[in-house]
């Protein structure tokens, strides 16, 4: 392990020094990279366990390809023991990026592409301040990492330094009592696993909630992002059974919180996200009383019934759904065009009688269609013999990992209750054209005396659900990559459509949701939002669509950089009326997220008719900013077909009217009223061009340390007709507007004015931009 720190060290000092940024984290190469005295340094801080990641799939790749090894490795690579004992293998293949792939040619490079470069094989909180410590000081990418199991793959990262938490697993038995819970409770490490606690609590006649994977750890992105069980009917949710965290903070320092020591940072850990505010090296969780549990598994296939009569029998099963999850149910159910299949239903304190009774009503249904179906029932005397049965056997489990991408929504009782015939049109949709879904149907809508960022959408569901396409290791990665892409325009829509105003429970969705502040965290953003301010002011935690994450970007190299928004480049598809399209969605909050995504369509050149050119003086050619002309009859009513760039002069005009910003091109004040017959009103509230410089900077750019050079130069048709309102819809840009500038700087000389297509959504906009050939 040493030999491969030290020829990891001299590999990085070899490479060519990459071009640096004074907002970016470091990455091999730089000379802000550190030296090899300053790595020996920290693997001596932490008793000699640093770890140089060597990718699990160098036996498949020269010079060390092993044939035997390398089958083997293939063999094996969806079973969750392939990843849990590498420091740095990931469970979702596609954030690999083919890097080291076992199932590309053995010519190929085994390169760490987004793997961690070092690891520390944590053993104590002290590791584990050692680690943010040098992280911080060295401005190295920091990352989390337990078992690999993320379907964002925010346990790895470029360059990244990562803590390895998976052997610090300790479990203690507590008596807790305090003012909110009195009872028995377990403090685990946060390498601990499912099967590993669940183990502990059999031993003493009591039950924990935990994962329907038992290879999850619980004290990491479970707990901290929800957290769903076969128990959750019955006990809630993961974050619902927290009572207590240690907690080692941006600063490097360990800290306690609970409900009345740092209940700030108790309450986003509690649900509010994964690896976001600080390091969770320990949780206490409430342990409950063993019992009889009763189960069952169904399943009947499609054929040789008609695809009508297969879909009335999971509408109807939606239907019915509710009545079974109130009489104490949890009800975990998959199904294709091929299948449908309860497996498990878990009704903890029950008996086989009483799963029977709630299951009649559907095998009623099932009779009545003349469905063929298969169903058993089993009675445990305790859950662990349950668990084994139906998610066993432990303690790995029967799932795999690696074998779909997904995407979710939650599905709010009330859909089921009044609509579950709208709802399974678009079950059958989506699995017609080979999705795969799941549903986990549970109550956690009375979680008892909680304080917890669990948002309202979850408690409102009766079902999360995922939807996933297949992952095909040997496929062309092009074909995979398009059918993510399809999860995100095509099939999580028609989920969202069926169900307004719900969400998505962020450990089970797609990496690349829209809106992902709405649909992850809903009202829960801006306090959260708050909190990891407070934690973490200098953002030193980053995870994918974690709160406060699009304060960063990563960008093609894998690199870190601040200053630009989250969001990659155009890249979605979606077809609108017929025409191929380029389509992005952004929060009406961003204003510059199209425009710098619009500068990727390179020799296209082609922008909807939404977006204008804004022109600083100190910038040449133009950069661009986007909003909607909805609201602006006039502009739409000219339908011009060309802008010359050239020819526009600096001076703009910003109106704020409702939701919107409109950006005008005018030469004077008459040319801005003829525009906009309002404008005279609005000039009245401005005394001069000096006045509105200040105004502009004052309200607009005060929070985002923009410097004079980025201002645009005496903006005298700058008009500001609600600055708080206009602040508030500004605030979300970028700290750096002229890094944003340079980014979107596209070199065209004119654009084309053509239709558009705009779908408003709360607080969010689609638009869809043709790509011309």
């Amino acid at each position: 392990m040493k030999t491969s720190w030290a020829l990891s060290v001299l590999v990085a000092l070899a490479s060519a020094k990459r071009s640096e940024c004074s907002q970016c984290r470091c990455l091999p190469g730089d000379s802000c990279w550190p030296s090899p005295s300053s790595w020996a340094a920290l693997n001596s801080s932490v008793g000699g366990r640093l770890v140089a990641t060597v990718p699990i799939g160098s036996p498949c790749h020269d010079p060390t390809y092993d044939a035997t090894a390398c089958a083997a490795l293939q063999n094996a690579w969806n079973l969750p023991q392939t990843h849990l004992e590498s420091s740095s293998s990931i469970m979702q293949t596609y954030f690999a990026n083919q890097s080291c792939d076992p199932f590309t040619a053995e010519s190929k490079p085994c390169l760490l592409g987004n793997y961690v470069n070092y690891a520390v094989n944590v053993s104590s909180s002290n590791d584990v301040i050692a680690a943010v410590n040098f992280a911080r000081k060295n401005n190295i990418r920091f990352v989390i990492r337990n078992t690999g199991h993320d379907y964002f793959a925010r346990s790895t990262g470029a360059g990244a330094l990562s803590v390895w938490m998976h052997h610090f697993n300790d479990i203690q038995y507590r008596d807790w009592s305090d003012a909110h819970y009195n009872g028995p409770a377990f403090q685990v490490g946060a390498g601990v696993m499912g099967f590993q606690v669940m183990e502990a609590a059999h031993a003493k006649g009591l039950v924990v909630v935990g994962g329907e994977c038992p290879t999850v750890g619980l004290a990491g992105g479970y707990i901290q992002g929800g957290g769903h069980s076969a128990l959750s009917t019955s006990f809630g949710l993961g974050a619902d059974n927290a009572l207590e965290f240690q907690v080692v903070t941006a600063a490097g320092q360990l800290v306690t919180a609970n409900r009345t020591t740092n209940p700030d940072l108790f309450w986003a850990l509690s649900g509010g996200g994964a690896g976001n505010y600080g390091v969770v090296v320990s949780a206490t969780i409430k342990a409950h009383p063993d019992a009889t549990v009763a189960g069952a598994s169904l399943q009947f296939a499609s054929s040789p019934t008609t695809a009508d009569i297969f879909y009335e029998a999971i509408s109807e099963f939606h239907g019915l759904l509710p009545a079974m999850v109130d009489a104490g149910a949890t009800v975990i159910y998959q199904m294709a065009s091929s299948f449908f299949a309860l497996n498990p239903v878990t009704a903890y304190n029950k008996t086989t009688d009483d799963v029977k009774a709630l299951l009649t009503p559907f095998l009623t249904v099932l009779d009545t269609l003349n469905i063929t179906y298969a169903v058993a029932y089993t009675e445990y005397t305790s859950y662990y013999d349950h668990y084994n049965k139906y998610m066993g056997p432990l303690p790995y489990g029967n799932l795999g990992v690696g074998e779909y991408q997904y995407g979710g929504r939650l599905i709010p009782r009330n859909v089921l209750d009044n609509n579950a015939a709208g709802f399974a049109s678009v079950i059958r949709n989506i699995t017609e054209h080979g999705v795969i879904a799941v549903g986990v149907g549970m109550n956690v809508s009375h979680p008892g005396d909680v304080s917890n960022a669990i948002f309202p959408a979850m408690r409102n569901a009766a079902v999360t659900m995922q939807i996933g396409t297949p992952w095909n290791e040997t496929a062309p990665w092009s074909q995979m990559v398009a059918d993510q892409y399809r999860i995100t325009n095509e099939y999580v829509p028609q989920l969202e459509a069926v169900t307004p105003g719900s969400g998505c429970y962020q450990n089970e969705a797609d990496f690349r949701q829209p809106n992902w502040q709405n649909t992850f965290f809903g009202v829960n953003y801006s306090p959260l939002l708050k909190i990891k301010q407070k934690w973490d002011p200098n953002y030193f935690f980053y995870a994918l669509k974690a709160v406060g994450s699009d304060y960063w970007t990563v960008d093609n190299s894998g690199r870190l950089r601040t200053g630009q928004t989250e969001y990659p480049s155009i890249a979605d598809q979606r077809d609108v009326e017929g025409t191929r399209t380029y389509c992005r969605r952004t929060a009406v909050i961003h204003p510059y997220l199209t425009l710098v995504s619009a500068c990727a369509l390179g020799p296209h050149k082609y922008l909807s008719y939404e977006l204008f050119v804004y022109c600083p003086v100190h910038f040449q050619p133009p950069c661009l900013l986007s909003q909607s002309t909805g609201k602006n009859p006039s502009l739409l009513s000219a339908a011009p077909t060309e802008l010359n760039m050239n020819s526009l002069n600096e001076y703009h005009d910003i109106v704020h009217r409702d939701k919107y910003a409109i950006l005008y091109f005018c030469d004077s004040p008459q040319h801005c009223a003829s525009i906009d017959p309002t404008y005279n009103d609005m000039a009245s509230t401005v005394a001069d061009a000096d006045d509105m410089i200040d105004f502009y900077k004052i309200n607009l750019w005060q929070h985002h340390d923009i410097s004079d050079a980025a201002m645009v130069d005496k903006p005298t048709l700058l008009l500001v007709k609600n600055g708080r309102e206009l602040e508030r819809f500004c605030k979300p840009v970028p700290q750096q507007l002229e890094y944003m500038v340079s980014q979107a700087l596209c070199g065209m000389t004119k654009i084309s004015m053509v239709p558009y297509t705009e779908r408003e959504d709360p607080g969010n906009l689609m638009y869809c931009i043709p790509a011309h050939k």
